[in-house]
């Protein structure tokens, strides 16, 4: 059995579809929804992909506190041109191109759907301050590299 709405297989005998909470009719058994993965692809001309980089810093007295109080102190992208709004045109632009097609997205948050890796070490100057026991606290350089998106789409055939 198959949701109206969004075309999702759902439990028989079911009143409401789990996936998007509309109220269940039925359909004829020939109703298969056509799904499709759809992956949009960050992969720069040189190889490389777009990488979101921070520094957090800690200072001691945080330290001595306990609990979660780092501080964002720079930001910056590589490539420079790229932040997090030019990502969710590329997104959006893509998933535009599908529903001009006809075809319906599954996916309800767009946020869910970054492929990335995350990545972290401490900086230079927090290990120097630890090895010549100076209180200045931790400084984490911290990454998120983007490799693409991977979202959903549906049609009724």
């Amino acid at each position: 059995m198959y949701c109206s709405n969004c075309g999702i297989q759902i439990t028989e005998g079911a009143s409401f579809c789990q996936a998007c909470g509309a109220r269940i009719g039925t359909l004829p058994s020939s109703y298969h929804p056509e799904i499709r993965e759809v992956k949009l692809d960050l992969q720069l001309p040189d190889g490389s992909y777009p990488i979101y980089y921070w520094i957090e810093r800690e200072g001691p007295i945080n330290l001595l506190r306990g609990g979660d109080h780092a501080k964002v102190v720079k930001k910056w992208w590589e490539p420079s041109h790229f932040s997090h709004e030019y990502l969710r045109k590329l997104l959006l632009d893509e998933i535009n191109k599908w529903l001009a097609e006809g075809w319906g997205l599954v996916e309800t948050d767009l946020d869910d759907v970054w492929l990335t890796k995350h990545g972290s070490k401490e900086t230079v100057g927090s290990t120097l301050a630890y090895v010549f026991h100076v209180p200045a606290g931790l400084s984490y350089k911290e990454w998120r590299i983007y490799y693409g998106a991977r979202f959903h789409v549906r049609r009724s055939r």
